[in-house]
């Protein structure tokens, strides 16, 4: 079995190979590597694309987000402004109330604010904790 086997190969030592089948093989490996170079190319480029993409899209994040910490600055301006405006109103008409007089409508007055601001200010902080948990969602 063995010097069958050794004859077999022995016979396929011998066989010569043409020149043909060398050059087609040659010129099939320049080929592969040629696509192999391509596919590089490709993916390097297909990198580029996606690094600039990744880029403007942090540039145009960064733009929004500073656009909506703007509006929110000004949000809060405006807030601060109508609520020390409010303020100053409601201690103008309580100053005015203690002129004339009018002790007893000045403690109903307080005493509403202060249930009313109570109410105002858990209903305030509910929403503000239901919000950040959507967000955090």
């Amino acid at each position: 079995m063995a010097s069958l086997q050794h004859d077999i190969s022995s016979q396929h030592n011998n066989v010569p190979i043409s020149s043909d089948i060398v050059k087609d093989f040659l010129a099939n490996q320049s080929k592969e590597i040629e696509l192999k170079k391509q596919v590089e190319e490709n993916k390097k480029q297909s990198l580029k694309y996606d690094y600039e993409l990744a880029k403007q899209s942090l540039q145009a994040q960064v733009e929004d987000l500073k656009e909506i910490r703007t509006h929110q600055k000004i949000l809060w301006k405006w807030g601060l402004l109508f609520g020390g405006f409010l303020s100053i109103l409601l201690v103008a008409f309580l100053a005015f109330a203690l002129y004339l007089g009018k002790e007893s409508f000045l403690v109903e007055i307080v005493r509403v604010i202060c249930y009313g601001g109570s109410g105002f200010c858990a209903g305030f902080s509910l929403n503000n904790s239901k919000k950040k948990d959507n967000n955090e969602k």
